[in-house]
């Protein structure tokens, strides 16, 4: 009897450190995967929100967690330590999953984020263009000023009018996942809309950024901001 009680005793603690070691993967996938809602939500809520680069740190991290801890819980259960062979295979992935999993939402919401910030700005800026539009065909010439029709708008917080004799540019700050940001504009001559990075204005010579470049220089500018005291529309700098 006592011989029995000996080799029994010793599985006891091994069960109840698994039972322990399971709770504890399973509370940090339910925190990894709640984290990385959050942060997704985050940035797809507001996605001017810049720069991104913290809150992608911060959803990698807890998506990793989430990956990871959700094949440990399972993997726990089903496969025994005694076939070393599966459970290295499966371990493998599981760390392949946690290495890569992160870096393809990364780029996959950075990305929608971004074309977010375009179809906003398209959205608001429109109505603007209309206007643009519509007084260069009654007047002959472009507005001097389009402070009204901006105060329209109730989805961005700052706007640019460039304008010469003929043609315009109207364009907003976008974010993007580094402390540069971006620019979203929209050159009348071409009737198109594009994001470039703040890097790439003025060191990439693509033919659109040209084009923008050629568009916006020696021409009268106005800029205008949503004051953050008064939340109101208003002109500033030059």
């Amino acid at each position: 009897m006592n011989t029995k009680e000996e080799i029994e005793t010793p599985e006891e603690p091994i069960k109840k450190l698994w039972s322990i070691g399971r709770i504890i993967c399973a509370v940090l996938a339910l925190a990894g995967f709640i984290g990385t809602i959050w942060m997704v939500y985050v940035m797809i809520s507001n996605p001017f929100l810049g720069p991104r680069i913290m809150h992608m740190i911060f959803m990698m991290a807890s998506s990793a967690v989430f990956i990871n801890m959700s094949i440990a819980l399972p993997k726990s259960y089903l496969i025994s330590p005694k076939i070393t062979g599966l459970r290295f295979i499966v371990g493998a992935g599981q760390w392949a999953l946690t290495i890569a999993f992160p870096l393809f939402l990364m780029a996959s919401i950075n990305s929608y984020a971004d074309k977010q910030t375009v179809n906003i700005a398209k959205a608001e800026l429109s109505p603007v263009i209309v206007f643009i539009d519509k007084e260069l065909s009654q007047y002959g010439k472009l507005p001097d000023d389009i402070l009204q029709e901006v105060k329209k708008i109730e989805g961005l917080s700052n706007v640019t009018y460039i304008f010469g004799d003929e043609h315009f540019v109207i364009q907003t700050r976008g974010s993007s996942i580094d402390i540069d940001g971006s620019t979203i504009y929209y050159i009348s001559s071409d009737k198109e809309w594009r994001r470039e990075h703040n890097d790439m204005i003025e060191a990439v010579a693509t033919e659109d950024l040209k084009r923008y470049r050629k568009a916006t220089k020696w021409n009268t500018k106005r800029k205008y901001r949503i004051n953050n005291k008064t939340g109101q529309w208003e002109v500033y700098g030059d």
